[in-house]
């Protein structure tokens, strides 16, 4: 059993699309909601969204009522997979707010893999952490400094949450966790701080000043997060 957050987020329905086309497993996806039936309700929302047929998938998707920030108990079925896409980066949250689901939710994750005994656990991070600085390299990789927290402290949530993840890979060598650092995002479902201001009629720009930006689209990062749940590497990939 794979248990999926962030299900009813933007990049989480092509994650669940691509797990449920591509295995047999079914899929519990954490659902915030006001009781079960709810809960059920919004996935099956998703899943209408995803396929113009979905009863092929229903059986195999599952809503589990409940907040990363609160204490997660999975079913009595075994947990093997957790695939973790439930950060918020749009920085349209107020700050505790995104503190709580970030880091005390992710914090909240990890003890839930270490106490269930997960196999493989996949955690969506992202290359804000890295920070953007005049002396950055251009090409920055897995090894370069985490340094959103020196000049951007709205964000440094994330660079807690990558270090937290990064502790728990290595203090559990069991569990196959790989940590990904995806550039932004951009595609149909997306919504996103960058997304809204390429979509400007006029876009605002610096004269003289033509920075290299990388996107990624969201299609092509759930492939990426499927591969990865796939094949069970461990380790940080940007």
């Amino acid at each position: 059993m794979i248990l999926l957050t962030g299900a009813t987020g933007f990049l989480g329905m092509e994650v669940l699309a691509r797990l449920l086309e591509r295995g047999d497993e079914e899929i519990l996806c954490l659902v915030r909601a006001p009781d079960d039936a709810a809960a059920q309700e919004r996935l099956d929302g998703v899943l209408a969204t995803l396929y113009d047929d979905p009863a092929p998938y229903r059986g195999r998707a599952r809503a589990l009522r409940g907040d990363v920030t609160e204490p997660i108990t999975p079913p009595d079925a075994h947990v093997d997979v957790v695939c973790h896409c439930a950060a918020s980066i749009t920085f349209d949250l107020p700050l505790d707010e995104a503190r709580r689901i970030n880091v005390a939710g992710t914090k909240r994750l990890l003890e839930c893999c270490a106490t269930y005994g997960v196999k493989k656990l996949v955690v969506l991070s992202s290359c804000y952490v890295y920070g953007a600085l005049p002396e950055s390299p251009y090409y920055m990789d897995e090894d370069t400094a985490l340094n959103v927290s020196r000049h951007y402290p709205d964000i440094r949530d994330l660079a807690e949450v990558d270090t937290l993840c990064n502790t728990f890979l290595w203090k559990y060598p069991e569990i196959a966790t790989a940590i990904l650092r995806p550039v932004p995002t951009l595609g149909y479902y997306v919504h996103s701080s960058i997304g809204g201001y390429l979509k400007l009629r006029y876009v605002p720009t610096i004269m003289g000043f033509n920075p290299m930006v990388q996107f990624i689209h969201e299609e092509d990062l759930a492939e990426a997060i499927g591969r990865t749940l796939e094949t069970g590497i461990r380790g940080i990939f940007k």
